[in-house]
């Protein structure tokens, strides 16, 4: 598996696989009722911008009917873990902005939105994916 970036974005991504946790910020009324949401997965691919992150049905607490709109435009509050010099990994606070259906992927997928990410840890952030294109 190539870590390259790929992709005309503001942000390169690089396709790699962490664990991640989230959790659905409940601090306004969905008019939908989606439920709280909690669960733990694997990213698909990152960047400085956001994540993408695998719906599979096996998700570690994701409810196995869930249904796509739950996650339509909510927020969630984000750890993500397996980066070196970040021991505990990062927390932050991110938007969906993309719901993708199983294609030619193995699950669904959505794309988050960094929205809090401290400078900190942007720069580790950085450093860390800068540091998987020198090793192709």
């Amino acid at each position: 598996m190539s870590n390259k970036p790929f992709g005309s974005r503001v942000h390169p991504r690089y396709k790699i696989n962490l664990p991640i946790e989230l959790q659905s910020v409940e601090n306004i009324p969905r008019s939908n009722a989606a439920p709280s949401i909690h669960f733990r997965s694997t990213t698909q691919d990152i960047s400085l911008g956001g994540v993408l992150v695998e719906l599979e049905r096996d998700a570690e607490g994701l409810d196995d009917s869930w249904k796509s709109d739950w996650f339509t435009d909510r927020f969630f509050w984000l750890r993500i873990k397996g980066i070196p010099r970040l021991k505990d990994g990062f927390f932050t606070k991110a938007r969906v902005v993309r719901f993708m259906e199983k294609k030619d992927r193995k699950g669904p997928c959505i794309g988050l939105e960094y929205k809090d990410l401290i400078v900190s840890v942007s720069q580790e952030l950085k450093d860390y994916l800068e540091s998987l294109s020198r090793f192709e």
